[in-house]
């Protein structure tokens, strides 16, 4: 299939050069966007450079010394660092966690909220509401702090 495509080893040399042109490229934004604190950008990013490389292997564009070249070695790391990787993936985990912690927290909030309207009248419902939503209020914001991006 592209084998016959792609016979002439000039051809298979000038898109190894853009593959790994390419993949270069995509390894310096991984490094702004971890900079930034972007770091769901960043592990999209490496994710889909991850499947550019797999598939240029897969297609004999890029060679075993390239490989090593992308991931690196036990003594040289490869274009993209481990360690930022690392905490890109840890950050992510951990956002994606604390986004179902805070949806299952605006829930249980509503649900208080329901009750106390339901089963509370007058100045009591009045005063549970309003310590509902301040502790509400407190959370969300500490929410939006995290969300912040660091400088």
């Amino acid at each position: 299939m592209i084998d016959d495509a792609i016979r002439s080893p000039t051809m298979i040399n000038n898109l190894r050069v853009l593959a790994k042109g390419y993949l270069t490229d995509k390894a310096a934004e991984f490094e702004k966007r971890f900079k930034e604190g972007k770091y769901q950008a960043a592990a999209y990013i490496k994710d889909t450079s991850d499947a550019v490389f797999n598939f240029a292997r897969e297609i004999g564009i890029l060679t075993e010394m390239d490989a090593e070249w992308y991931f690196g070695n036990e003594e040289k790391e490869g274009i993209f660092s481990r360690a930022q990787e690392a905490v890109t993936r840890a950050r992510v985990d951990g956002e994606l966690i604390q986004d179902e912690v805070m949806r299952r927290f605006e829930n249980l909030v509503s649900n208080i909220g329901h009750s106390f309207r339901y089963r509370m009248s007058g100045e009591m419902q009045e005063v549970a509401l309003l310590a509902l939503k301040e502790h509400a209020d407190a959370v969300r914001k500490a929410a939006k702090d995290r969300e912040r991006p660091r400088r």
